[in-house]
């Protein structure tokens, strides 16, 4: 195994092994072989150091000059004998890479940094296509993802029937007012994500997309601003979705905007999450549940103007439920708006705006309004 010193340094100091400076030169050479058992690394003496990451086999560096490769997929192109026994680290040292990247599975993607390494690339025509395409056996991190627009589809990234890790990542998208852009489309995807910044300027805005499969999102910031129809967090395709501490603000000057929206025989599960949602001529809902489940805890769904509401059911399929627990749900014009056939219970919550069922059958219990006066049995 031969990579560069502080790269050495790096890989070795996650399995516990540290060595003085007076032994780091230009190029460090570690004797060994990666454990196929454990997936740590075995030193000559018999020694194995493992670690949550296991070792790596191969490192291979881009840089935009005196580096193995100066493009990250071409990088990517040379590796051809990566295996879960074999995993390959393609280190991305600072500056603009321009060009689509696709993942390839046992090949970790690291940059040096969200504010110093970038991905960059313009829109497409596909929609289930992205700046990054993600890969099963995978991850990235340490980055950011850029898609500044010109098409149809502009995806930041992309994973389509693929499952990789994505860590402290930021994800840029921009569209005209005419187009849509995104930050993450998971599509049949269990991927793992976390501290994910989306950021994203144009006509239709879907911050993260779920669409199949059941992926888990936690240290997610979402800041989106649209002149057409805004989502930040859209659950479709029967998806079960996860989110776990994060903040969504979105805004429009067009007719919607929706903080998080569940459809399509949807589930999502949130927890310490902040959802703020405004600016729409039509609505402004910072959970808006179409057909689907929630359940809510220790978070904060707000919506201003008018109309506005913190939870909103527009209309629901015969057994569906949304609960709330511990959080404050407020609107400009309800709290809570339900319809026909979904069944909510709101408990030990603040509920600012009242609450209209609306068909809905709705459950307080122990909740207060905007002045703190206590309903038990009822709601505001």
């Amino acid at each position: 195994m031969r990579c560069r010193a502080a790269i050495c340094l790096g890989l070795l100091a996650a399995v516990g092994v540290v060595l003085a400076p007076a032994a780091v030169a230009d190029d460090l050479v570690v004797d060994g072989t990666v454990d196929s058992t454990s997936g740590g690394f075995q030193f000559a003496d018999g020694t194995v150091q493992t670690s949550a990451f296991g070792v790596y086999a191969e490192v291979v560096d881009v840089a935009l000059s005196g580096a193995d490769f100066s493009s990250i997929q071409t990088a990517l192109d040379s590796i051809l004998d990566a295996s879960a026994s074999k995993r390959y680290l393609v280190v991305v040292h600072p500056g603009i890479y321009d060009g689509q990247v696709t993942m390839k599975a046992f090949v970790d993607i690291q940059g040096s940094g969200r504010n110093v390494t970038r991905i960059r690339s313009a829109g497409f025509g596909d929609i289930n296509t992205g700046t990054v395409m993600g890969a099963d056996d995978a991850e990235l991190r340490d980055l950011t993802v850029e898609n500044t627009g010109g098409a149809t589809h502009n995806n930041a990234i992309v994973c389509v029937s693929s499952s990789p890790a994505i860590r402290r990542v930021t994800a840029i998208a921009t569209s005209t007012s005419t187009n849509d852009a995104r930050a993450l489309r998971l599509n049949v995807s269990d991927a793992v994500v976390e501290d994910l910044r989306a950021e994203l300027i144009g006509g239709e805005i879907i911050g993260v997309g779920f669409f199949g499969g059941q992926a888990k999102v936690s240290g997610l910031r979402i800041d989106a601003s649209g002149t057409s129809a805004v989502r930040g967090v859209l659950v479709s395709n029967s998806s079960a979705a996860s989110l776990t501490r994060a903040q969504v603000s979105v805004e429009t000057t067009g007719t919607f905007v929706q903080g998080i929206s569940v459809l399509a025989g949807s589930e999502i599960i949130l927890r310490e999450v902040s959802v703020e949602a405004s600016g729409g001529s039509s609505t402004n809902s910072a959970l808006e549940v179409s057909d689907g489940l929630a359940t809510v805890r220790q978070s904060r769904l707000a919506a201003s103007g008018t109309p506005g509401y913190g939870l909103l059911v527009p209309s629901s399929t015969a057994g569906r439920e949304i609960t709330i627990e511990h959080s404050i749900v407020s609107g400009g014009t309800d709290a809570i708006e339900g319809a026909t056939n979904m069944t909510i219970f709101a408990a030990v919550s603040q509920l600012i705006g009242g609450v209209n069922a609306n068909g809905a059958t709705v459950t307080c219990s122990a909740v207060y309004d905007e002045s703190f006066l206590g309903y038990t049995g009822t709601c505001p």
